[in-house]
């Protein structure tokens, strides 16, 4: 190569060096840090972060993510979602600058995730999907529809003696290992065919439990239709207390798109022992048996969001089209399904603490009493055995007592026997057993 040869490439890269910084713009990115001043079972006590909002994601060194929670005047509290390996005080933190969300989509189908959206089933990420924050306003009322069409649960007895309704609450009342679970497992399987997208919360159980839960479900053949959203009992508090609020978002993301969605959470009283633990570990003052005051605020918000909205409601997110042909728009029902909540143990009113449309009370006493297994139910459910359990009653369950014919609904002849009754703070429990 000549001397001319080269110097005519220097003159080329020159010129092409000169162009592109005359076309960079540089600008300033504002970041900001903080340091962490405690860090300890589940939760940290952060410095700095002025401009950090209540919700906020924010970012450890070793990426584990975590959310604000407390915003005092000099620190701000944060709840870990996730394991807090190798973080330590003096620890830098960064703000993400987003609200806590969870991945949305037909993907998630058939999948088992955490509430943030890792998979949990070893079938690889969940990449380039649509987020939704997990804290949402419920549907306006003026943009409901009356709840009336039924949900069957399977469970002949319970069809037969309370309706429920695509869009109420329902509350699975009981003691322990009562079966509460088991109707929660029956009712999904017995939506099969019926168009229904179902999603179970697992909050701060077994680990072995929630995966002999997916295998029923798999060997049913339900998981098409299912999602599963686990928070186990070895996770951090923050992790199970947002689980239930990253369900309903996935749940409300289907019936936007005018879908009928199941949500069951098991259980709530679990959610609110992480929640009364996170408040107490960030030092907010207890209430009554050191629950924070704002106790039945946290689950009102959440089965708040349970309705079946109006099909004006459906067409503003779907621009007057559904996603699939085989779904009508003005459908859109969610339904909750909820059980051991927090309210009777403390002794107040369960349904007007946390909203429930009805109450299904599994008791050990009967449960052990006879070879059938019985359900007992709230006496405001009593008032549906005059027949008046209007339109989200199925036509086969509208004639109470006695020898119903479930023939139309592809049942047997159903017998329902009265086994007595029992009065508990003041509510009083009518127990039915069943055969046929």
């Amino acid at each position: 190569m000549n001397e001319s040869t080269t110097r005519t490439i220097l003159q080329e890269a020159d010129q092409i060096f000169e162009r592109t910084l005359q076309s960079a713009t540089a600008r300033a990115i504002s970041l900001e840090t903080g340091r962490v001043i405690y860090i300890g079972q589940g939760i940290a006590r952060v410095s700095g972060l002025p401009g950090i909002q209540l919700g906020e994601l924010i970012r450890f060194a070793n990426g584990t993510l975590a959310m604000a929670f407390n915003l005092d005047e000099d620190e701000v509290g944060v709840v870990l979602l996730g394991r807090d390996t190798n973080i330590q005080a003096g620890s830098e933190v960064r703000r993400t600058g987003r609200l806590l969300d969870v991945p949305v989509g037909e993907e998630l189908l058939g999948r088992v995730i955490t509430p943030t959206g890792a998979p949990l089933d070893g079938r690889g990420g969940l990449l380039n999907l649509k987020r939704l924050p997990v804290e949402r306003e419920a549907a306006p009322i003026m943009q409901r529809a009356p709840v009336n069409v039924p949900l069957q649960t399977g469970i002949k007895v319970v069809d037969a003696l309370i309706p429920i309704g695509r869009g109420q609450r329902e509350l699975i009342l009981g003691d322990r290992q009562t079966g509460k679970t088991a109707l929660a497992l029956d009712t999904i399987i017995n939506q099969r065919d019926q168009k229904m997208i179902c999603i179970y919360c697992a909050i701060g159980q077994r680990n072995s439990a929630v995966a002999q839960f997916v295998a029923d479900l798999e060997r049913h053949d339900a998981m098409a239709y299912s999602v599963i959203v686990v928070a186990g009992a070895d996770e951090t508090p923050g992790l199970q207390f947002i689980a239930p609020y990253a369900a309903t978002t996935i749940g409300e993301y289907f019936m936007e798109q005018g879908r009928d969605v199941l949500v069951i959470y098991d259980d709530l009283t679990r959610h609110a022992w992480a929640y009364r633990e996170m408040s107490l570990l960030l030092r907010r003052p207890p209430g009554r048996e050191a629950y924070p005051g704002d106790i039945f605020y946290v689950h009102s918000r959440l089965l708040e969001r349970a309705a079946r909205v109006s099909e004006e409601y459906v067409e503003k997110f779907t621009e007057g089209k559904v996603t699939n042909d085989t779904f009508d728009a003005s459908s859109g029902k969610f339904t909750f399904f909820y059980d051991n909540a927090l309210g009777l143990n403390l002794g107040f009113d369960t349904i007007n603490g946390f909203g429930a449309d009805d109450r299904i009370v599994t008791t050990r006493q009967i449960f052990d009493s006879d070879d059938n297994a019985t359900i007992g139910f709230g006496s405001n459910n009593v008032l549906d055995l005059s027949g008046e359990g209007g339109p989200k009653s199925s036509d086969g369950f509208r004639h109470p007592g006695g020898q119903i014919d479930l023939n139309g609904v592809g049942h047997n002849m159903l017998s329902i026997d009265f086994l007595g009754q029992e009065t508990v703070n003041g509510v009083t429990y009518y127990h039915y057993g069943i055969d046929g």
